[in-house]
């Protein structure tokens, strides 16, 4: 058996607030960090979900037999009602959330481990 090559996956976890500092979210990157066909190390962000976590505060709660999701699906179907659209708050926040400083560390310890 050979190893033909070696990624790095690293997952990502933050807590930001959106519209208008009323609603506390966490969010969830991956990071993939590798060697592209030119030889060059890349890494690529993706913020894979977010999570309601409190408004104006509170934490959300869920009814008697409702799960978390359900109880998160109702927030949001909530604000859409209102036209507020929380997906696309979450999103626009999440943009530069991972600092450019913890890529170039991943990236370092990569190259590290690439040439081990």
């Amino acid at each position: 058996m050979k190893i033909t090559s070696k990624t790095l996956l690293v997952s990502l976890d933050n807590s930001i607030t959106v519209h208008n500092d009323s609603v506390c979210v966490n969010v969830s990157h991956q990071l993939v960090v590798f060697l592209d066909n030119e030889g060059e190390i890349n890494t690529e962000v993706e913020m894979m979900d977010w999570e309601l976590v409190s408004y104006m505060g509170e934490p959300i709660k869920t009814k008697a037999g409702e799960s978390i999701y359900d109880a998160h699906q109702r927030f949001v179907t909530a604000f859409d009602t209102l036209g507020i659209e929380l997906n696309e708050l979450v999103d626009d926040a999440s943009v530069g959330l991972v600092p450019t400083a913890l890529i170039q560390e991943l990236e370092d310890g990569y190259r590290k481990m690439i040439q081990k």
